[in-house]
């Protein structure tokens, strides 16, 4: 029986408490909003390092490999903006039939880009973090032509953003952070696998500080709305919850064999890049378009958490059952 080291040890507490971890998290970002907004400027740098830390994971022999399907990746994308932006309408008309400003933050979600951080959660529950670092970029270069092309038909508003910026950002905290990664492992592999577990600590800590971070700088939008929130949560949470079992759907139909893509495809379809998405939702529309993206910011979390633990439980309950 092998000894763990103390930081093998802490991550697997970490691991083993990942959702109340985050629950706390949330609350100490809503509860102390002051310690944590001065914070706002280092997420880029954050990302930044995750980004590189998630990298030093994979190979180019990988990334190539996901190049050689490109059809897969098209299909998953217009899965992404096709299936769920109408089911994100759907279910706001249904659930909103009297307020067409909820429902166009209902579908805003649906047509973001895909979440950094969906890389995070890719890797941390054995998905295929290659497929999914390429979905975030192509959805992101995508951005400028996608969403405000959906949000032009659905809420009959045509909008402009600088869509630039969320290139630049992408080519930033992901594109550089990832080849230099890359090129790291490639270069120095045995000094990358003796540093591997302490920065995969440092990955996993960060995301609380993130959390944090971002619960803070949401709580002065949340007095605003009233008791209707509790409804708005209801309606997020269930379609985040719908955007997660609809890719892993459609995922178990394209890579029937392949766990991890399915992992990866779930996570690119339940996360998307909601900051971008409030920073819209206020240029363009009345402050009510915003809140349900505010929301998704809390909620897409946990639900990542409670994602992987089932991913997890079932992946080990069919292992055992193979063995037994």
């Amino acid at each position: 029986m092998s000894i763990k080291t103390p930081v093998a040890a802490l991550r697997d507490w970490v691991e083993s408490r990942y959702i109340a971890l985050i629950m706390a998290s949330l609350a100490l970002g809503l509860l102390a909003p002051s310690v944590f907004t001065g914070l706002e400027g280092l997420t880029s740098l954050i990302l930044m390092v995750n980004m590189f830390t998630l990298a030093l994971g994979c190979t180019a022999a990988e990334f190539i490999a996901v190049m050689r399907t490109p059809l897969k990746v098209l299909l998953t994308v217009l899965f992404l903006y096709g299936v769920i932006p109408v089911l994100a309408f759907g279910w706001g008309r249904m659930i909103f039939p009297g307020d067409p400003q909820l429902v166009a933050g209902m579908v805003l979600i649906a047509v973001l880009p895909v979440a950094m951080t969906s890389a995070f959660w890719t890797d941390l529950t054995k998905g295929n973090l290659p497929l999914t670092l390429s979905i975030i970029t192509f959805t992101t270069f995508l951005a400028g032509i996608i969403t405000p092309g959906v949000m032009s038909l659905v809420a009959g508003k045509l909008i402009e953003f600088d869509a630039m910026s969320l290139v630049i950002k992408l080519v930033k905290t992901v594109i550089i952070p990832t080849i230099v990664g890359i090129v790291v492992r490639e270069k120095f592999p045995k000094q990358t696998g003796a540093a591997k577990p302490y920065l995969n600590l440092g990955v996993r800590l960060n995301i609380f500080l993130i959390l944090a971070i971002n619960a803070a700088v949401m709580r002065p939008f949340l007095g605003d709305v009233g008791p209707k929130v509790l409804l708005i949560i209801f309606a997020v949470l269930v379609q985040v919850l719908l955007s997660y079992l609809g890719g892993y759907g459609f995922a178990y139909l394209l890579f029937p064999k392949d766990a991890g893509s399915r992992v990866s495809i779930s996570y690119v379809s339940g996360m998307r890049n909601n900051g971008a998405g409030i920073v819209i939702a206020l240029a363009y529309f009345p402050p009510l378009v915003a809140m349900p993206v505010i929301l998704s910011i809390l909620l897409q979390q946990p639900l990542a958490s409670v994602f992987r633990t089932l991913v997890l439980r079932n992946a080990n309950s069919e292992g055992a059952a193979v063995t037994g």
